[in-house]
C-alpha cells in the first residue's frame, strides 16, 4: 500500500484544488443548461394549421359566401357573362380584404376565349375519274366543331383507314404513307373483332375519338380530314358533325363551344355521309370490304385514292371574349418563391337549358321576369368549392405565423366549358410552374353524407396523400376518406396542373341527382361538411407549405 506523507499532501494540494474547480465548473454549466428556458431550444416547424386559423371555419361564414355566389342575381355564373364578372369582383374583393397580395400588381389573370360560327361559304366537292360530285351541306356533310377555316382546291385524297396513329399499340394508319398537303379520309371508330375493341380492351379507346383523328391528321401534315361512318356497324351513314345553330334553328347561339385560341388543329374537319363514300370508293360495299380486311387482320391498309381530288371551303366567323381567373398570394416567410396552390372554379352553366330559345334568354336579359327554376345556381357545383377557397384564404391570413412557402389562391372561370380557365393559367402563368410544389382543388364539397369525402390524385403524390391523412386525423370530426373518383379526375381543374407534372389532390363530396340541374340549390348544402372539407384542404396545404421536402409527382395515365 502506498502512503502519502504530510509534505506530499501539501505539495499536491494546488493540483487537487484545480481539479475540484474544474468539476465544479462542469456542474455549474450542466445546471445552467438544465434551467435554460425551452424557447432557446431549436424550434420545430409547426405542420398543423394554427388554432387561430381553425376558428375561421364556421358554417355562418360559409353560408354568407355561398348564398351570394349561388343567388339568382348571379344567373348561374356562365362563362362568359356579366354575372361571371360580378362573381370575379366579389372574390377579388375578399382576397384584398383578407390581405392577400396581388400577383404582378393585379388580382386577375386574364385570358381570351373564342367562339366560331359557320359563315356563308361552305362547300365540299369530290372529283373522281373526271366526274365531280357536289355534296350538300347538312344532308351530305357537316363540319366538326374542331374544324378550321379552309379554301382548298383540287387536293389529292388519301385513305388512312381509321385515321389512328398509335405505334405504341402496334397500330399506325399513317405508317409508310405521305399525307402532307393532302386531304385524308378516315373511318369513325377503331379496328374491331366482332364487338371487341382491339386497341384498348372491350371499351372504345381514346384513339377512336374524333379529336385524336383530327390531331393525328394535323400532326402528319394533312391539309384536311373527311370522316365517314362505320360501314360495318352503322345502319345510316349520314353525317352528324356538330349541331351548328345556323343548321338547326332550335339550338341557341350560345350553345356554340368556346375554345382557347390557337389550341385547335389548323386543318378543316368534316363529317361526310353515304354520297361521299360512293364518290370516293364507288360504293358503300367497297368501303365495307376494305374495313373488314383491316379488322380481321389488325393491319392498316392506307392508300392514295386514285384519280381523285377534293375541293373544300369552310368560312368561319369568330367572336372573342376576355375572361378572368382570380388570384391572390399569401407570401411565404422562408421560401417565398415556392408555391402551394389552392384552387376552385367559380363558374357554372348559366340559366335555361341548352335547348331553350334565344328569344326567351334575350327577354330575361332585358329585364323580363325570371322563372325561379330557370337558373342553374350551382350551389354545390361549385359555389361550395369557391366558398371553401375563401374560407381557407381568410384562415391562413389570420395565422400568427406565415407559412414557409407562399400559398397561391386561384378561382378559375371556364371550368364548365372544358377546364378552359385552368388550362389558360398553366399555359400563361404569371408565376413559373416550376415553382409550384403542389396543387389542391375543391370541386363540389357540400353535399351527400357528412361523414365521407372522396379524394382524387392520391396515387400521383404519395406525400400529399399522407399529409392529407394527417390533416384529417387532426379534425375534431375526421372524415372517412374514399379514394374512388379517378373517373372524374380529368374533369376538374387539378388535371390541368397534373398534366404539367405538378403533384395534386382533388376534394369532392360526390355526384347527386341535382348535378347540372336547377335543383342544385343553396337550401341543399351541408355547411358542416363544406367547412370541414375546407379546413382539411387548408390543413394539407399548410403542411405542404411548411414541410422541408417537396411532394413527388408520380405520372399516371392521364395523357
Amino acid at each position: 500500500m502506498f502512503v502519502y506523507s504530510k509534505q506530499d499532501f501539501i505539495r499536491q494540494q494546488p493540483n487537487q484544488i484545480r481539479v475540484m474547480r474544474y468539476f465544479l465548473s462542469l456542474l455549474w454549466v450542466s445546471s445552467l443548461l438544465a434551467t435554460m428556458p425551452t424557447s432557446a431550444a431549436p424550434k420545430k416547424t409547426p405542420l398543423r394549421l394554427p388554432a387561430e386559423s381553425v376558428s375561421v371555419f364556421t358554417p355562418a361564414k360559409a353560408r354568407s359566401h355561398l348564398e351570394y355566389l349561388a343567388s339568382d342575381a348571379l344567373l348561374g355564373r356562365n362563362t362568359p357573362s356579366p354575372m361571371l364578372d360580378t362573381a370575379a369582383e366579389y372574390i377579388a374583393a375578399r382576397f384584398r380584404s383578407y390581405g392577400l397580395q396581388p400577383v404582378n400588381g393585379t388580382y386577375f389573370h386574364t385570358y381570351t376565349l373564342e367562339r366560331a360560327r359557320l359563315g356563308d361559304t361552305l362547300e365540299l366537292n369530290i372529283t373522281s375519274g373526271g366526274t365531280t360530285t357536289k355534296l350538300a351541306l347538312k344532308g351530305d356533310f357537316i363540319p366538326f366543331v374542331r374544324t378550321s377555316a379552309a379554301d382548298i382546291d383540287s387536293a389529292a385524297v388519301v385513305f388512312v383507314g381509321y385515321g389512328i396513329s398509335a405505334p405504341q399499340e402496334r397500330y399506325d394508319d399513317y405508317a409508310g404513307i405521305d399525307v402532307r398537303g393532302k386531304i385524308v379520309v378516315a373511318i369513325k371508330g377503331e379496328p374491331l373483332t366482332s364487338d371487341t375493341a382491339r386497341l384498348k380492351g372491350p371499351a372504345a379507346s381514346r384513339y377512336a375519338q374524333t379529336s385524336h383523328k383530327i390531331s393525328a391528321a394535323s400532326d402528319h401534315g394533312a391539309a384536311g380530314i373527311i370522316l365517314v361512318g362505320d360501314a360495318l356497324r352503322m345502319r345510316r351513314l349520314r353525317p352528324v358533325g356538330f349541331a351548328w345553330p345556323s343548321l338547326y334553328p332550335k339550338i341557341p347561339a350560345d350553345a356554340l363551344p368556346l375554345v382557347l385560341p390557337d389550341t385547335t388543329p389548323s386543318i378543316p374537319a368534316v363529317d361526310a355521309g353515304e354520297k361521299a363514300i360512293t364518290a370516293l370508293f364507288g360504293s358503300v360495299e367497297a368501303l365495307r370490304a376494305i374495313q373488314s380486311a383491316i379488322d380481321s387482320t389488325y393491319k392498316p391498309n392506307s392508300f392514295v385514292v386514285k384519280a381523285t381530288t377534293a375541293r373544300l371551303r369552310i368560312m368561319l366567323l369568330s367572336e372573342r371574349y376576355t375572361i378572368r381567373n382570380v388570384m391572390g398570394v399569401l407570401p411565404g416567410s422562408e421560401r417565398p418563391d415556392e408555391y402551394v396552390v389552392l384552387g376552385a372554379h367559380y363558374d357554372h352553366v348559366g340559366y335555361f337549358s341548352p335547348g331553350a330559345h334565344a328569344t326567351e334568354m334575350n327577354e330575361m336579359e332585358n329585364g323580363a321576369s325570371t322563372p325561379v327554376d330557370s337558373i342553374y345556381n350551382g350551389a354545390d357545383d361549385n359555389a361550395s368549392g369557391t366558398t371553401g377557397l375563401l374560407l381557407a384564404a381568410e384562415a391562413m391570413q389570420q395565422a400568427p405565423i406565415r407559412p414557409r412557402r407562399s400559398i397561391l389562391f386561384l378561382a378559375f372561370s371556364g371550368e364548365e366549358k372544358g377546364l378552359l380557365g385552368s388550362k389558360a393559367f398553366v399555359d400563361s402563368s404569371p408565376i413559373p410552374l416550376s415553382s409550384m410544389v403542389a396543387m389542391l382543388n375543391m370541386d363540389m364539397i357540400g353535399r351527400n353524407s357528412s361523414d365521407s369525402l372522396s379524394i382524387g390524385g392520391n396515387t400521383r403524390s404519395p406525400e400529399l396523400a399522407a399529409w392529407n391523412e394527417e390533416a384529417n386525423s387532426a379534425l375534431t370530426k375526421p372524415f372517412t376518406l374514399a379514394y374512388n373518383i379517378e373517373e372524374y379526375f380529368l374533369r376538374s381543374d387539378q388535371a390541368s396542373f397534373a398534366l404539367k407534372g405538378i403533384p395534386v389532390l382533388f376534394y369532392h363530396s360526390g355526384e347527386h341527382a341535382d348535378y347540372h340541374r336547377v335543383g342544385d340549390e343553396v337550401s341543399k348544402i351541408n355547411y358542416d361538411k363544406l367547412v370541414r372539407c375546407a379546413q382539411l384542404c387548408a390543413g394539407t396545404a399548410w403542411h405542404a407549405a411548411q414541410e422541408a421536402i417537396k411532394p413527388r409527382y408520380v405520372p399516371d395515365n392521364e395523357k
